[in-house]
């Protein structure tokens, strides 16, 4: 199952207070889109469980028994006029009742994103990257998550796919104050723990690339220095005598670091002065290089 779907599982099996019922269906409806007047709550394909356990909740709700239909898309959860106009009562959706949500009880109001996650939320793993969105039906449900979201200190940004709004965070340490605020223990600490070994795992690639990276300068670097060395030598050009010693050095160890190198003459060089002198080597070959054309 998909890390988005165990938490959506999570969020339907809660044992919510009455308030927070509510709270929750006023969520996944009014996130929904527009489920009224007559379009059916449709539930993705994917979300089998869901769809049942809403199907289960609504009829507990409505004190009738709701059905929930299989089709080529997902699943339906159809009303009739009656039963539209009675939880459209019960719920009282407006933005006068989502902004009561917003400004009311704590519980509520965590349990109405709760909804709003199951009605259009998706969270990838973080293994595979920090990612949370919502795909809003339209405008104004994407301005009031921002709003609803911002609420917990959830900064949020929308973008457009296929000229629908999307609702998207992408920092993993708001999608884990995100789960903690929704009561996701479990989810909490299981995205912590593997955001703490992907960063590892990032932190030792980054060192191994860096290492890497300086292995083979030093390995083109070296095969500079022995050309150029070879060129003079070949060419009967004298070095001067403070570079004869680091000239010798460098051909008889082409894997050796500056500061390997600096270690071997005697005296001690720096980094720094063995630098200095291969520096003056290439000069020089370089030079005769020009000469020679």
């Amino acid at each position: 199952m998909s890390y988005s779907y165990e938490l959506k599982k999570d969020f339907i099996k809660r044992k919510n207070a009455s308030c927070c019922g509510k709270a929750l269906l006023f969520g996944y409806l009014y996130f929904s889109g527009s489920p009224f007047p007559g379009a059916p709550i449709k539930v993705s394909g994917d979300l089998p469980e869901i769809a049942f356990n809403l199907s289960s909740f609504l009829s507990v709700f409505l004190r009738k028994e709701i059905v929930c239909k299989k089709n080529s898309t997902g699943f339906t959860l159809a009303l009739n006029r009656s039963e539209e106009e009675q939880l459209q009562k019960k719920l009282s959706f407006s933005k006068k009742k989502f902004m009561q949500y917003l400004e009311g009880k704590g519980c509520c109001k965590t349990t109405l994103l709760r909804g709003a996650f199951l009605s259009c939320g998706h969270l990838s793993s973080p293994e595979k990257g920090y990612h949370l969105e919502f795909a809003c039906r339209n405008d104004f449900c994407a301005e009031d998550l921002i709003l609803l979201l911002s609420s917990f200190d959830l900064p949020a940004k929308i973008t457009k796919r296929k000229e629908l709004p999307v609702v998207y965070i992408k920092s993993g340490e708001v999608i884990r104050d995100f789960l903690a605020k929704t009561g996701s223990t479990t989810q909490f600490f299981d995205f912590t723990n593997i955001s703490i070994v992907k960063s590892l795992r990032n932190s030792v690639n980054r060192q191994v690339n860096c290492e890497n990276a300086n292995i083979d300068k030093t390995v083109l670097a070296a095969e500079k220095h022995r050309r150029a060395i070879l060129s003079l030598r070949e060419a009967g050009v004298l070095l001067p005598a403070n570079c004869l010693e680091i000239a010798d050095l460098r051909l008889a160890n082409p894997d050796a670091s500056l500061e390997q190198l600096g270690a071997l003459c005697s005296p001690r060089l720096s980094k720094a002065g063995v630098s200095h002198r291969l520096k003056k080597i290439c000069l020089a070959a370089e030079k005769l290089k020009k000469e020679n054309q």
